[in-house]
This record gives structure tokens, C-alpha cells and sequence, in this order.
């Protein structure tokens, strides 16, 4: 009996099934998933009630233990395609990110000469940097998105957008800071900043 289909099934007394079944004794070997009790497995001898023997008992603890290395395993088989589902988000939020992240710089006069490196601290990070050229002018944005990780470069793409809105109005430093706050204000979860 695994205890979530007991709770699931059974609105009354759990005992009722058994005794509507014939079962007069009942052998019980707890089930167990590391510290936490899943389920129980229940025997009974009946051919001879009332004469559970010593051997009953191993062949029911054997039998439980076969049970609990058989979840255990099963438990790593979910959690292993919990990690390669991840694994994958993870892998593609990278490519995302690396589209986002420039891998040319600007043209400059010669007195000038620009190079770039971008490190995230794990798989993808919240750190960003973008320019506008206008003319002989290069204008750069660098932020550091609170947070890392998944929300850190989610936010950086949604940035990434509106600054390639905005960098075309030819706005001053200050001018596009105040209107990238204005649309992201409400837009980031409490206590995200950039």
C-alpha cells in the first residue's frame, strides 16, 4: 500500500478493505524512500491464518527491500530527466544569450581601439553590455542585472529589446536611462534591479 493511494482512495477507515477481504493477520513491513515512509507492504497467510511464521517475516522484509531499491531507482531515473530537462533549458538560454551579446565591436578612429570579453559567473548570467553607433560616435550601455543565473539573462534579452528601440531616437546618456526605466518600471519581479 503506498501511502499516497491510501490517502487518495480511502475517505474512511483503511482497515475496512482488509477486513472485507477475509484478512485476519496482518503482516506489515514499512516501505521507505531514504528518511521518509512511501507506502507499506501487508501479508498474510491464508492458507493458515493466525500462523505467520519466522520466514514470512524475511521473505517480507527481503520483498520490502527488493520495493525500496526499485523506488530509489526509479526516483533517480525522474530526477536524471529532471536534470537533462534542465540541462537543456539551460543550453539553449546559453545560445540565446550568446546572440544577444555582440561579437563584433565598432569601427573606430585609429586613436581608438575597443575589445570585449563576457565570462557569466554560471551557464548564462545577467550581465550585458550593447553601443550604437552614430557617425564617428560610438555610445555604449553596460548593465549589471541583479541576480543571476535564467532570470538574470532574461531580463538582459528584454533589455537587449528595448534598447534596439531606442538607441534609433538618438537620446542623450540620461534621456535613455530615464526612458529604459520608465519602461521597465512595474515590468521587473520585486527586488530585481539593474
Amino acid at each position: 500500500i503506498l501511502m499516497d493511494d491510501v490517502q487518495a482512495s480511502h475517505e474512511g477507515d483503511p482497515g475496512e478493505t482488509l477486513v472485507q477481504q477475509g484478512v485476519r493477520t496482518v503482516l506489515g513491513v514499512p516501505l521507505r524512500l531514504g528518511e521518509k515512509t512511501i507506502g507499506v507492504l501487508l501479508g498474510d497467510n491464508v492458507e493458515a491464518s493466525h500462523q505467520i511464521q519466522p520466514l514470512h517475516l524475511k521473505v517480507m522484509e527481503f520483498t520490502g527491500r527488493t520495493l525500496e531499491h526499485l523506488f530509489r531507482r526509479e526516483a533517480l531515473r525522474q530526477l536524471e530527466k529532471k536534470h537533462l530537462r534542465l540541462d537543456s533549458s539551460l543550453q539553449l538560454a546559453r545560445r540565446v544569450q550568446e546572440q544577444i551579446i555582440r561579437d563584433s565591436l565598432p569601427e573606430t578612429p585609429d586613436s581608438w581601439s575597443w575589445s570585449a570579453l563576457y565570462r557569466p559567473a554560471g551557464e548564462v548570467g545577467g550581465d550585458f553590455y550593447d553601443y550604437c553607433e552614430r557617425g564617428s560616435r560610438v555610445d555604449w550601455f553596460i548593465a549589471d542585472i541583479c541576480g543571476k543565473g535564467v532570470p538574470g539573462a532574461l531580463i538582459a534579452g528584454m533589455l537587449k529589446g528595448l534598447l534596439k528601440s531606442l538607441f534609433s531616437l538618438d537620446l542623450s546618456p540620461r534621456q535613455l536611462v530615464l526612458r529604459v526605466n520608465a519602461m521597465l518600471l512595474g515590468e521587473l519581479p520585486k527586488g530585481m534591479f539593474l
